[in-house]
């Protein structure tokens, strides 16, 4: 959240040469504005890119989850099984 305020704080810095450029077609004001938004392009691209593994990292986590969940199930279902069927064979000897 720090960068996309940094980002938003960038934007808010260049809005006086926006107006200097577009109002009164001050051309400083135009170059200032150009390189503010190749920074402000970089930053959303970094923003971007950091959503991105946050998502990822977030999935993995879950399939991680899921995936010992699914493996703790298995054991358990064999383990019953195991015992569903000594029973049965205990029940046919008695």
């Amino acid at each position: 959240m720090n960068k996309y305020k940094e980002l938003q704080q960038k934007l808010a810095s260049v809005e006086e040469d926006a107006k200097k450029f577009y109002d009164s077609g001050n051309k400083a004001a135009g170059t200032r504005l150009r390189k503010a938004m190749m920074e402000l392009k970089n930053m959303a691209q970094d923003i971007r890119t950091e959503v991105s593994e946050l998502k990822r990292k977030k999935l993995n986590a879950s399939f991680s989850f899921i995936k010992n969940y699914h493996a703790t199930l298995l054991c358990h279902s064999a383990i019953l099984i195991q015992v569903a069927n000594s029973t049965s064979f205990y029940k046919k000897l008695a």
